[in-house]
């Protein structure tokens, strides 16, 4: 193929990795290596800086939603272990009768429960 006048030929080292990925790159697209790399070379470098930032929020992003669905799935368990107990505890407690500390813990373990059942509906 002749080259014109506008166009200079050059060699250039890349490292494998480099040269496979502008490979891929190039093959997906249907274009030719050397075509690739003229794409690249004549972005913007500000743009690849921009998808980069981009790409690590993302990246972040992902792993702060995963570490709270992990943290709300562990609150989750707690809520019902505690929901578990107070009702064992409610039942125990159904036998308490008039005045006292005893029917106050009562009436402090039936609001727990109507709490965590007014939480859970939000589930």
């Amino acid at each position: 193929m002749p080259i014109d006048d506008a166009t200079l030929k050059t060699s250039l080292r890349l490292p494998k990795s480099l040269h496979a990925e502008i490979e891929s790159a190039a093959r997906s697209v249907g274009l030719t290596i050397n075509a690739e790399m003229l794409v690249r070379l004549e972005r913007n470098p500000r743009d690849n800086a921009a998808e980069a930032i981009l790409a690590a929020i993302e990246r972040r992003d992902t792993a702060v939603a995963d570490g709270l669905r992990k943290q709300i799935s562990v609150l989750w368990s707690a809520i019902d272990r505690a929901d578990d107990v107070l009702k064992r505890v409610a039942l125990a407690m159904s036998k308490v009768s008039g005045e006292g500390e005893g029917a106050a813990l009562k009436r402090d373990v039936e609001f727990a429960l109507q709490l965590i059942n007014a939480v859970s509906a939000s589930r």
